[in-house]
């Protein structure tokens, strides 16, 4: 049952991805969720989830951003909406249902989880942070709020608000404090030196 609920979610969200996400999300895309899933299935074998607690989580991380394909501020609403909605019709349990909404609902900014599962989502949904690429994936964001939100940095602003990123809320696991933070920290170290 598991590994079939994850299969179908796979395979909604990727067609709903395809069909529904705008052309300029540059940053919020599949390559991203795909990126997320990868990160949970990491953070999950660290933490020793049970087979359950492994699902509610990557399915969780599959359904995270969809609703990217219908509004772009306060999208977390929307993805609760389509998660539910999606876990419902494939006949889930009400305990699995909201144990999945509650960890897309915390990776809502600023993140404020409260369960290991909460906490594993948000972590991979910022790992990107640590990223040895991870200057090509803020340029992708820096490209997508440009293109969807109309905004505009000068070079030093957005190095700037970077580094603030990357120096802000550490990472809430085990895994994310001793294998993340690391690259994070570089990564604000090399972003520094250009300002």
């Amino acid at each position: 049952m598991t590994a079939f609920i994850i299969a179908q979610t796979k395979s909604y969200v990727k067609n709903l991805l395809s069909e529904h996400l705008p052309e300029n999300m540059f940053f919020h895309n599949l390559q991203h969720t795909q990126d997320v899933v990868m990160t949970v299935s990491e953070i999950a074998i660290h933490e020793k989830l049970s087979p359950r607690e492994q699902t509610v989580v990557t399915v969780a991380a599959w359904l995270h951003d969809t609703g990217y394909c219908f509004q772009y501020n306060d999208h977390e609403e929307a993805s609760l909406a389509i998660a539910g909605t999606f876990l419902r019709q494939h006949q889930q349990d009400a305990m699995f249902v909201q144990d999945v909404l509650d960890c897309i609902a915390a990776t809502k900014m600023p993140q404020q989880p409260n369960t290991q599962l909460q906490k594993i989502l948000c972590d991979a949904d910022l790992a990107h942070l640590a990223s040895t690429d991870y200057i090509l994936r803020a340029t992708l964001l820096r490209q997508e709020w440009a293109a969807i939100l109309g905004k505009q940095y000068t070079d030093d602003e957005w190095i700037a608000g970077n580094i603030e990123m990357l120096r802000g809320k550490p990472y809430f696991t085990t895994y994310g404090k001793r294998f993340l933070q690391i690259g994070r920290a570089a990564n604000a170290a090399k972003l520094a030196k250009n300002l």
